[in-house]
């Protein structure tokens, strides 16, 4: 392992048994401040500690005002920005020089409901198109594609199922929601 290595996880890892592992762990408070907008302080505790302040809104067809991008763009753009960042992160570790890189993404979603009950949300496609330039090999440039995948934390957790625990303060409780 070159010294190029030597930050970013290689030096945050801890040995466990064959493999190296580190944690990465956010936290968002989010208040509503609008019809529909959301002012939120975001912080990053590990690996490093870093913070910074988001706002969303909705546009008229949820009834907000449009001040700020919607939730959806920020996932968007957070799956797409995190693929591409893994697949510049690994072109190093994997030893692929990369002339340029560029994706596409492209997710649908369809909201269902009956009368005026709330709808549902379900997701119908998720497309990602990656654009790679590179001097490499056809397999190493599928390779290194295989490994952003497999390192992009947001990807990685819209391919498995996921656990959220809900709870809702009443009073002075902090109650769970089934």
């Amino acid at each position: 392992m070159g010294d190029e290595l030597q930050d970013g996880p290689d030096k945050a890892a801890v040995q466990v048994g064959d493999e190296k592992r580190f944690g990465i762990v956010f936290e968002c408070d989010a208040a509503a401040a609008g019809k529909m907008r959301t002012d939120m302080h975001v912080r990053v505790l590990e690996p490093e500690q870093e913070t910074w302040e988001f706002a969303t809104d909705e546009g008229p067809f949820q009834g907000g005002d449009g001040t700020a991008p919607p939730p959806l763009a920020f996932f968007m753009a957070g799956l797409a920005s995190c693929l591409i960042t893994q697949i510049r992160n690994f072109s190093r570790r994997l030893r692929v020089d990369l002339d340029s890189l560029s994706l596409h993404t492209r997710c649908e979603w369809e909201g269902r409901m009956k009368g005026r009950e709330p709808y549902r949300s379900a997701p119908v496609s998720f497309e990602i198109d990656i654009d790679i330039s590179s001097p490499a090999a056809r397999d190493e440039i599928l390779q290194l594609v295989r490994a952003g995948i497999g390192g992009c934390f947001i990807e990685q957790t819209i391919m498995r199922e996921n656990t959220i625990r809900h709870r809702v303060k009443l009073g002075e409780d902090w109650v769970e929601v089934a």
